[in-house]
């Protein structure tokens, strides 16, 4: 970018370099944000590669890897026409309409990665569901994807990037359409069945999950919100508790 400076001698500076300029400096978040976007995209296509062998891995994470490439190729359309933004509340919009994208795709990563750090042969589906115990139902794999091909659907028809990516918009409505098909990769009743049920995740510390909210007990600690049983460990001689 070249740098323009008003000479003291000459105070009004050349009025179509400053609007270039501004023009340029309205499209940079957008680009940066664009930018982004495409990186974690193609990380999350390297990391389904270490997860996508899991016995029990929901479908859904396969349809949402299969969706990956266009967000990619859509976005590098995008990328290539920022340079068209022509004003700093056009620059405004797209960015707040990136950074809902960037987002969702920044929570998708985060439980492909987490599924990969935790899982060896076998899909691990307390480690997902102690995930979505945050993110709620929106957290699915196939809604954040959902979510990430409609705001590309917004973004493709503004008027800036028509030209180079209109062809995008009926491979984005294909896609919803048959991401909307996929069985749920957490089933609602997980979610609807929290309300007085503990998930607990671990051996001796344990991080429990209880509705909406989540605790780690370290050891022998307890903390109860409400009424607790506990049994008696059986003796190991077979012997009744207080027979001698």
């Amino acid at each position: 970018m070249k740098l323009i400076i008003c000479n003291r001698r000459a105070p009004l500076c050349n009025l179509a370099q400053l609007t270039r300029l501004q023009h340029t400096m309205s499209g940079l978040e957008v680009f940066g944000l664009v930018v982004n976007i495409i990186s974690v995209a193609e990380t999350i296509i390297q990391v389904y590669d270490a997860i996508k062998d899991l016995h029990g891995l929901p479908e859904a994470f396969h349809e949402v890897n299969k969706r990956l490439p266009l967000v990619e190729h859509t976005l590098r359309d995008v990328k290539s026409q920022t340079k068209k933004i022509t004003s700093a509340e056009e620059a405004n919009a797209l960015s707040t309409l990136l950074k809902s994208c960037q987002q969702k795709i920044t929570e998708l990563q985060t439980i492909f990665n987490e599924i990969a750090k935790n899982s060896k042969d076998n899909f691990v589906v307390s480690v997902y569901k102690s995930l979505l115990a945050k993110l709620g139902k929106k957290g699915r794999v196939e809604t954040l994807m959902d979510g990430i091909l409609k705001d590309l659907g917004i973004l493709v028809v503004h008027h800036v990037f028509q030209t180079s990516t209109q062809k995008h918009v009926e491979e984005l409505d294909k896609a919803r359409k048959e991401l909307a098909k996929v069985p749920q990769s957490l089933p609602d009743s997980e979610f609807d069945d929290n309300g007085g049920n503990a998930t607990q995740i671990g051996g001796r510390d344990q991080h429990n999950i209880w509705g909406d909210n989540a605790k780690t007990i370290y050891g022998n600690n307890f903390d109860a919100g409400r009424d607790q049983n506990f049994g008696m460990i059986p003796s190991t001689d077979g012997k009744k508790t207080g027979e001698t």
